[in-house]
């Protein structure tokens, strides 16, 4: 890539202190098994070495952000599926 060619709307948006929480829920992300949820373990250690100084908190965060991925994940499997059903038919 030449220098100077990253455009602003090529960069990741900022998201202000919930940057923190995005970088820690990818990161958490790469402990998931089978495309399960992210293991409670997983975010134990992770706010032990980081030093959560309110786990409870941040449990909450990465849970609420690990639910709506999954859904998205879900709905994307379900769309996938429906439309492998619907090429063989017509």
């Amino acid at each position: 890539m030449e220098r100077g060619t990253l455009k602003d709307k090529d960069k990741e948006p900022y998201l202000g202190p919930l940057d923190y929480y995005v970088n820690c829920f990818f990161e958490l992300g790469t402990c998931r098994s089978d495309g399960g949820p992210i293991p409670f373990t997983s975010i134990f250690e992770f706010s032990k070495i980081y030093n959560e100084y309110d786990f409870d908190e941040f449990l909450y965060i990465i849970r609420l952000m690990d639910d709506v991925y999954l859904k998205h994940r879900s709905r994307e499997n379900k769309d996938g599926d429906s439309n492998k059903n619907n090429k063989g038919s017509g």
